[in-house]
């Protein structure tokens, strides 16, 4: 089951599970999207791991005592957001043979699920 968004929908794309360091790593890049989420430089959030659900996902929650900050980037001058998730926990939410996940962007909360089949369907 999916967690209860009351919010519109913001946008989504369909990203690639990277590896660093051994570990599946999920990049948030998209200033456009991390903005109109609320999720700019600095803002805390909390990363919730939903495993064994039917549709498996992970869920980012703007959180003033959350223990994630997300990060930044300059380019040409201008300061972005960038969201790196790169832990153990991404490999019990999503098994080896996902190649791809889903990012759904609400305001103040970030969902990540399964892309597989998106990627299929696309491609």
């Amino acid at each position: 089951m999916l967690p209860a968004v009351d919010n519109q929908q913001l946008g989504n794309q369909l990203l690639k599970l990277g590896t660093h360091r051994n570990k599946r790593r999920i990049w948030l890049d998209s200033p456009a999207h991390l903005r109109a989420a609320g999720f700019f430089p600095n803002v805390r959030y909390t990363a919730e791991y939903k495993p064994n659900y039917l549709i498996d996902f992970i869920i980012l929650r703007i959180d003033e005592n959350g223990k994630t900050k997300v990060s930044k980037k300059i380019k040409s001058g201008e300061l972005l957001p960038v969201i790196d998730i790169n832990n153990k926990n991404i490999s019990t939410v999503f098994s080896d043979d996902v190649s791809h996940v889903e990012v759904t962007y609400y305001r103040n909360i970030i969902v990540i699920g399964n892309g597989n089949y998106m990627y299929r369907f696309h491609s």
